[in-house]
């Protein structure tokens, strides 16, 4: 089984949905407007926006993850499936929703180091910019790659959930890579179940995959200055979805936020 189509069949597990993150997603955006989530795997925040009575739109590269996030849209009711639309697509593809009016995108996760040469996420950027009207805005999460060693591994939090009779553990860490423009992401997922469901006693093991991947480097004075030089005025710049300001030395993540220049 390809890692990613195990992965969605375990995602809601590892990736629940955030409140706050979801509370950060909503104050950045306009309501009822119409929002792009790029890389936005099941689709938890894509269907806790709409529930805010956004509209929006996943894209997300994986089929496995699009299929069951059409399976979330299919079981919602009527008024919030319509303002929800499903894509196999990723950052690259953004282009393809025109012409839709799209006042907002967020890429989060991490998604946007996927792409693995800095001129595909310039392109990427651009696109994004092309898009939106003025006024429009752009949110990035990446992880805080200014803190990122380049010469040892580093280990990233294990991800662990359960539900029913089945519990998952993910191992993450990154390694050097060649490149000191990449990084290896190395992943190891684990996938136990108990007779008696999780917590009743001894589990056994039903499946381990490992999977590495190669990632780009996104330092934050890259990612900034590639958002001025396409046409984006930065607005926040945040070290976790609470808001705190973001540190290059301490925070684990960085937050972006900026605002389509020009007039209305």
């Amino acid at each position: 089984m390809e890692f990613y189509d195990l992965l969605a069949e375990y995602y809601d597990l590892l990736f629940p949905p955030d409140t706050a993150v979801c509370a950060f997603l909503r104050d950045r955006f306009q309501d009822g407007r119409h929002l792009v989530d790029v890389g936005g795997g099941t689709g938890n925040y894509a269907v806790a926006l709409s529930r805010e009575g956004f509209r929006v739109t996943l894209l997300e590269p994986s089929a496995a993850m699009t299929e069951r996030a059409q399976c979330k849209v299919a079981a919602l009711p009527d008024q919030e499936r319509a303002r929800l639309g499903v894509m196999t697509a990723g950052f690259e593809q953004i282009n393809a929703l025109r012409p839709a009016q799209v006042h907002g995108v967020y890429c989060i996760g991490n998604t946007l180091a996927h792409l693995t040469e800095a001129t595909a996420i310039r392109e990427a950027i651009a696109d994004t910019a092309s898009l939106l009207p003025p006024g429009g805005v752009v949110l990035i999460q990446v992880l805080n790659f200014d803190r990122i060693p380049h010469a040892e591994p580093f280990e990233l939090p294990t991800l662990t959930g359960a539900g029913g009779q089945v519990s998952a553990t993910m191992r993450r860490r990154y390694l050097p890579a060649s490149d000191p423009a990449l990084v290896r992401f190395a992943v190891e997922l684990e996938i136990r179940s108990a007779a008696g469901g999780v917590g009743a006693g001894d589990t056994h093991l039903l499946e381990r995959e490992a999977h590495e991947t190669v990632l780009r480097r996104i330092p934050s004075a890259f990612l900034s200055a590639t958002l001025e030089e396409e046409g984006f005025t930065l607005s926040g710049f945040y070290g976790g979805f609470d808001g705190t300001p973001f540190d290059p030395e301490w925070s684990f993540v960085l937050i972006v936020e900026a605002v389509r220049a020009g007039r209305g």
